[in-house]
């Protein structure tokens, strides 16, 4: 429980102490009787879902065999080596209902506290402008890309919402959860925006099919937040370069992006998702390899003479394509394979559950496996999710 507890909420400050609990994890696994380690270790072919975790991290060992970066290759792996024991672990160590209430109800105060905390710290002690949070505190002194911070903000923000279902401190549950929000437009995602926007339709008519005080609860808080997003300056921002110069003619974005560093996101996505389809029909079937797939990609970047992907050396923002890109038809089948089987575990009871949605959704915007938190996300937080959010509601 408290290595669950120090894993989620190190996720935002501090890569070092992420990584240090799940080894830790690993190794409380092996401290019990042999007989009970078989039996654990048997579930790497009894579970399902564990079997596909352990032959898509294989399959990236595969990918090693025809690299010729190795050194590339070898990161690749450490990066993603979670995937092969966390799920595992998570598997057949199952938390206690109560131990997982805990969990929960902290998280609910830890999680929106540190990054309170790093606010505080870019406002008053580096004395930088709000509006500078992002790209100065998260981005270069932090080294995270705001995309995985604001996933990690949805367990507290669901949180939140559970406990107001339950017409539990609807004041508390409420403002906790509006500053959930705020703090998920400072960062500014989009695809996360989006996201909240549809789950938070559902939970509504959710709450309203339940009970129908805090189902129109729930409708308040939502046209707060939908209010509030609108005035917000960086969701503001955003939008209106979104709406004002996105492009979806692939020659004028080609152009476009030729001559200068543009900051339309959206077009440089497509650009990217053009010059990786290109590289993976060429490579077809066994995909660059673990280690020689990101060269590929920066040399379609040359060729176009896109001077964003140039200069930021950008990954694919797309983790259906990178795997396909990687080691191929395998690769990409596998990847899809998991995704499906984790959809599986999708329960309308258990509003947690939408996590997954996200994450498969969110996999068509970024590269989540290009980073160890991205890796965390799949290897730590949606395995916890599947095995054990459903006894909440049991």
């Amino acid at each position: 429980m408290i290595l669950i507890l120090i894993e989620l909420v190190s996720f935002t400050f501090s890569y070092a102490v992420s990584n240090i609990a799940l080894y830790a994890m690993l190794g409380l696994f092996f401290m019990d009787k042999p007989a009970r380690i078989r039996g654990k270790v048997k579930r790497l072919y009894t579970d399902r879902l564990v079997s596909i975790y352990s032959i898509f991290f294989l399959v990236q060992c595969i990918g090693l065999i025809y690299s010729e970066n190795s050194a590339m290759g070898f990161r690749r792996l450490e990066v993603m080596l979670p995937l092969l024991f966390v799920p595992l672990v998570l598997s057949a160590e199952p938390l206690e209902k109560l131990h997982l209430n805990k969990i929960f109800t902290a998280l609910k105060f830890l999680i929106p506290s540190s990054y309170a905390l790093l606010l505080l710290y870019h406002l008053f002690v580096l004395d930088k402008a709000l509006n500078t949070f992002v790209n100065f505190t998260i981005t270069e002194k932090i080294g995270i890309s705001q995309f995985y911070l604001a996933f990690i903000l949805v367990l507290p923000l669901i949180e939140c919402i559970r406990q107001i279902q339950d017409n539990r401190q609807l004041f508390l549950n409420g403002s906790l959860l509006m500053f959930n929000l705020g703090l998920v437009y400072l960062l500014g995602n989009k695809t996360t925006l989006v996201f909240l926007l549809f789950f938070g339709v559902i939970m509504m008519i959710q709450s309203f099919r339940k009970n129908r005080r805090t189902g129109l609860f729930m409708g308040v808080m939502l046209l707060v937040a939908i209010g509030f997003a609108t005035q917000t300056p960086i969701v503001k921002g955003r939008t209106n370069v979104f709406l004002k110069t996105t492009d979806f003619n692939l020659s004028t974005i080609v152009t476009k992006n030729k001559y200068t560093i543009t900051k339309n996101t959206v077009e440089h996505r497509l650009l990217i998702d053009y010059i990786a389809v290109q590289a993976i029909i060429k490579a077809l079937p066994f995909g660059y390899g673990t280690g020689d797939y990101m060269e590929e990609l920066y040399k379609g970047y040359k060729r176009l003479k896109f001077k964003a992907g140039m200069y930021y050396k950008y990954n694919t923002h797309n983790q259906y394509l990178e795997e396909f890109l990687k080691t191929g038809i395998l690769g990409g089948l596998v990847f899809i394979l998991l995704i499906i089987q984790l959809l599986k575990g999708i329960n309308a009871k258990d509003p947690f559950t939408f996590i997954i949605v996200f994450f498969a959704f969110a996999c068509c915007f970024e590269s989540y496996l290009f980073r160890q938190h991205g890796v965390t996300i799949l290897a730590f937080i949606v395995p916890l999710i599947i095995y054990n959010t459903k006894k909440l509601y049991s």
